[in-house]
């Protein structure tokens, strides 16, 4: 009888999670390598780590959670390059349309503008040509769709997390 009850616990706990949309949120962690550090050619080179995977540099602005990063080109052997977070707070304008179930099936909308009910573990991202709102699962998927070219760091395009 106990595992029946416990049994019982347990399905309803997994239903209820599941009928109330629950998500969880990302782990965002921004990252930064040093080259040259101390130097007349210092550089930091700023990368995006999202639930452990580098996220492409593909895009000129991601926001999530409150927080804007800028991807930066590097011009000289010295400076940033990456992405790396602005200090101020970012809030998006609310759009007049609310997310939909054919939204959630491409994983993606496009837009700057958030619809009520986008799941709070989209990103925001831009590009040269666009902008919207993507599931991390879908990255992959919109840059091959939109044909979104990565952004040239410098002339030094090692990635941070092999």
């Amino acid at each position: 009888m106990k595992m029946k009850t416990a049994l019982f616990y347990i399905m309803t706990f997994l239903v209820l999670s599941c009928l109330t949309g629950e998500q969880a949120e990302l782990d965002i962690e921004h990252k930064v390598r040093i080259d040259q550090e101390g130097t007349r050619s210092e550089s930091r080179h700023g990368y995006l780590i999202i639930n452990g995977k580098a996220l492409p540099d593909n895009f000129s602005v991601v926001a999530y959670d409150g927080v804007k990063y800028i991807f930066s080109q590097r011009q000289n052997m010295w400076g940033d390059d990456g992405y790396f977070p602005l200090q101020k707070a970012l809030a998006f304008e609310p759009a007049t349309q609310v997310f939909r179930n054919e939204d959630l099936a491409l994983g993606w909308y496009e837009g700057s503008k958030v619809k009520k009910g986008t799941p709070v573990n989209w990103l925001y991202v831009e590009w040269s040509g666009g902008a919207c709102f993507v599931s991390i699962d879908r990255i992959e998927d919109l840059i091959v769709q939109y044909k979104i070219p990565a952004i040239r760091r410098s002339n030094d395009n090692r990635l941070f997390m092999e």
